[in-house]
C-alpha cells in the first residue's frame, strides 16, 4: 500500500492521502479560498481550488472527500473557534454535484493515470449571521484504486 500526503486549507478545503496497490501518485493542492464574506449579501460567495496529481501504472481509482469538521457531506462548515459559516465542495461549476464518498454521500472524481487535475468548486452560503474573523476547515482527499 502507498500513500502520499498534501495539505491544503480551505479559507477552507483539502488534504490528500493516496491509498492503492501497484499504483504511484504525487498530489498537490490549491487552496480553495473565498474572500471576505458579506453576511447581508443575499448572494453566495464562490471560490475555486484544485486537486493536482501525477500517477503512473494504468488503474483508473476515484478521489473521495472528507466531510471536514461538520461530520456531514450535506453540510460542510467552516469554524471560527466555536462559530460555524456553512459552505460545501463540488466536483462541477454549477455547483449540483457535492464532492464526497463512495459510503456516506456525494459523489467521487475519477482518477486517471498520467498528469492531471481535479478541480474544486465551493460556496458559501448567504446570509448567514456570523462574528467577523477568519473560519476555515480542512478536508481529505482520499484516492482509490
Amino acid at each position: 500500500m502507498r500513500t502520499a500526503r498534501a495539505t491544503i486549507l480551505c479559507a477552507a478545503l483539502l488534504a490528500a492521502p493516496s491509498v492503492g496497490r501497484a499504483q504511484s501518485c504525487t498530489l498537490s493542492t490549491t487552496a480553495l479560498r473565498f474572500g471576505l464574506y458579506d453576511p447581508f449579501s443575499a448572494s453566495p460567495l464562490d471560490g475555486t481550488g484544485s486537486v493536482s496529481y501525477h500517477c503512473q501504472g494504468g488503474l483508473l481509482g476515484v478521489a473521495t472527500l472528507s466531510p471536514g469538521s461538520s461530520g456531514r457531506f450535506d453540510a460542510r462548515t467552516m469554524l471560527q473557534g466555536a462559530e460555524r459559516l456553512g459552505y460545501n465542495v463540488y466536483l462541477d461549476a454549477a455547483r449540483t454535484r457535492i464532492w464526497g464518498d463512495l459510503w456516506g454521500g456525494g459523489q467521487v472524481a475519477i482518477i486517471r493515470p498520467g498528469h492531471r487535475s481535479i478541480s474544486v468548486y465551493g460556496r458559501v452560503f448567504p446570509q448567514q449571521e456570523i462574528s467577523p474573523g477568519t473560519y476555515s476547515d480542512t478536508l481529505v482527499v482520499t484516492f482509490y484504486f
